[in-house]
């Protein structure tokens, strides 16, 4: 599953913390200028939960298993919304694994 590289302005990734299973997200940044990614965070009904900012170097990257960086997903379905600052283009991707290891990739919608 390549990372989602459209240069949309936003995008969502599923994520399910529930039931043993983990949500893994990868984001990149393909600018020459550092970055800091606003996230904001939804529960299953659309309710923010949280906000927050992932802050990437020139042309790097992070990776980070979403509730141990953001602890408000703990336990729950929800989404996460990347936003790209300045239009600064930014790729995603998400990979669900469940308690039986059997990964899943989570491609990135466009908002």
């Amino acid at each position: 599953m390549p990372l989602e590289a459209q240069n949309a302005q936003t995008y969502i990734l599923a994520s399910d913390n529930t039931n043993s299973t983990a949500t893994g997200v990868a984001v990149s940044n393909a600018s020459s200028q550092p970055i800091s990614v606003p996230v904001t965070l939804h529960d299953g009904n659309g309710s923010t939960i949280g906000t927050g900012s992932i802050a990437l170097e020139t042309n790097g990257h992070a990776s980070f298993v979403l509730a141990a960086q953001f602890p408000q997903c703990s336990g729950i379905l929800g989404t996460i919304e990347f936003d790209a600052p300045n239009g600064a283009p930014i790729s995603v991707l998400g990979i669900r694994s469940p308690q039986a290891l059997t990964f899943t990739t989570l491609p990135a919608l466009v908002k």
